[in-house]
């Protein structure tokens, strides 16, 4: 089921609403910006380093979907290493849509750490970036389409514990909150097909 139409943004909303503790909805038109990912490699390894956080002056809606952009690349990251910190900095503070999933992450990423095992590293490219819901006052879902490759859960000795099938195409929804000058998480959903 694709969330992403305006005809169905309610459902998306309330959907990430469910999934991130932020409510509301003021749906307007998706705005879309093309987004090439200009990622050097491939395949990154646990090893590299985390992405940056945009920054930026003043809330646009190519601000907004630069940030979204971010997590997608802070997500890979996180479960590639087991460090939630890209995704948990960044997570809203808010006490009416707080980023509760990037607690849910932390604690995820630390049992996979205790347990030896990580998500293989893998490149998953940000096709097209587009806004489909304004849920409340500075709040707002993007949407980015992706296409996710075959992965597993490997242990230290690169042994697949656990195997995810690949998905093409792969959507991802990011709720984002404007908040004190700088952009917030308040929480995901991801791997819905269109």
């Amino acid at each position: 089921m694709r969330l992403g139409l305006v005809a169905r943004a309610a459902i998306a909303s309330a959907v990430l609403l469910a999934a991130s503790a932020c409510g509301g909805d003021d749906s307007k038109e998706p705005t879309s910006v093309a987004v090439h990912d200009e990622s050097p490699s491939a395949s990154p390894t646990p090893t590299d380093t985390p992405p940056q956080v945009p920054t930026t002056a003043r809330n646009t809606s190519a601000g907004r979907i630069a940030f979204a952009t971010y997590f997608v690349k802070a997500s890979n990251y996180a479960y590639a290493t087991n460090d939630a910190t890209p995704i948990t900095s960044v997570g809203s503070p808010g006490s009416s849509y707080g980023c509760s999933m990037c607690t849910e992450l932390k604690t995820f990423l630390d049992g996979q750490k205790a347990k030896g095992l990580h998500l293989e590293p893998a490149d998953l490219p940000v096709k097209r970036a587009f806004e489909t819901a304004h849920i409340r006052h500075n709040v707002w879902v993007v949407d980015i389409e992706s296409s996710a490759p075959k992965r597993a859960d490997v242990d230290a000795s690169g042994h697949a514990v656990k195997s995810y099938p690949a998905k093409d195409p792969y959507l991802i929804e990011v709720g984002v909150a404007w908040e004190n000058g700088h952009y917030r998480l308040t929480g995901w959903k991801s791997g819905e097909n269109k």
